[in-house]
């Protein structure tokens, strides 16, 4: 008589092979900024002109048509009083196209929705730069003066995986191998 061998090893192994490819798959299919370079070049009137290219994985679970960019407009110093600075959006693309873009005041922030609200953006790496300039934004102190920034802002659900900003001061380019964008 003949043995007739079970399939059921084989079938489990190949199953088992079909979930960790589909955990491995899902693990890559992760919504991050692989990059934010920004670039900060102080204007002679104190006031900074910015610009922040955003490298964006787009995987359609929080990015679908474009991204949301928060930016602290109003803040309170020592002794309490309010101050706001000024806060002017000079140009904004996607993958070097122009993209359609609204800000909106949002309490002591100025929300910049950044993307077509018909389109939906495809899965993939896609670079949304932002330039804007903002004013009474150096603080000047008796004994030095003051620059207090945070490049990438606090409001996103996704991670920063690599950040740099580079300062130039008045009338001064950016360091040797910094691409101004």
């Amino acid at each position: 008589m003949k043995k007739i061998k079970s399939r059921k090893p084989a079938f489990i192994l190949a199953l088992l092979f079909l979930f960790a490819l589909a955990a491995v798959t899902r693990a890559q299919a992760e919504e991050v900024f692989k990059s934010f370079d920004t670039s900060i070049s102080i204007q002679h009137d104190s006031s900074i002109e910015v610009t922040e290219m955003i490298a964006a994985q787009v995987e359609n679970i929080n990015i679908n048509r474009g991204i949301i960019r928060s930016f602290p407009v109003e803040y309170t110093d020592k002794d309490g009083n309010k101050a706001e600075v000024g806060f002017d959006v000079r140009d904004i693309t996607l993958d070097g196209a122009a993209v359609p873009w609204k800000a909106s005041r949002s309490g002591r922030n100025m929300d910049v929705m950044i993307g077509d609200p018909d389109k939906i953006i495809p899965p993939g790496l896609h670079t949304f730069k932002i330039k804007y300039a903002v004013s009474r934004s150096i603080g000047f102190f008796e004994d030095h003066d003051e620059l207090y920034w945070n490049v990438t802002g606090r409001d996103f659900s996704f991670p920063v995986i690599e950040a740099s900003c580079r300062v130039s001061l008045p009338g001064k380019p950016f360091g040797k191998g910094f691409k101004h964008y």
